[in-house]
């Protein structure tokens, strides 16, 4: 998403012909930049990438961040499946884990997208300490 506005404007230069040229070359440049952080993280030695996040720490920052992003992600569908299932289970289990007004509050708001917005809707409602935060 932070590059797709400067490969717009690249392919939009690569459409006029004196732009061409120098639009290309930044294009590969691109190209090399990725393929040079990939192989950084992927040596020969380790064959390959692997979901498993203690054997992503042998490859390299590249694929331990990866990694780490992976799984936050996914914890993540799993907090919003939960909620768009049942928002009570979903706020007593929050509670169980420590979780805050505040932390759940960020939490919503940052997947509001994805939430159900008539149980988000409801529980907010029933829930003014978190609405509040």
């Amino acid at each position: 998403a932070v590059l797709e506005s400067a490969l717009e404007s690249l392919a939009w230069a690569t459409s006029h012909d004196s732009l061409r040229c120098h639009a290309v070359r930044v294009l590969v440049g691109i190209a090399r930049a990725v393929a040079a952080g990939v192989a950084a993280a992927m040596p020969v030695s380790a064959g390959g990438m692997t979901d498993n996040p203690a054997s992503a720490s042998q490859l390299g920052p590249w694929a331990t961040a990866w990694a780490e992003q992976q799984r936050l992600g996914s914890e993540a569908k799993g907090q919003i499946n939960a909620f768009n299932c049942e928002p009570e289970v979903w706020w007593r289990a929050c509670n169980d884990a420590n979780c805050d007004a505040d932390h759940a509050a960020r939490f919503l708001f940052r997947n509001r997208s994805a939430m159900d917005e008539q149980k988000l809707g409801h529980f907010l409602g029933q829930h003014g300490d978190v609405l509040e935060a």
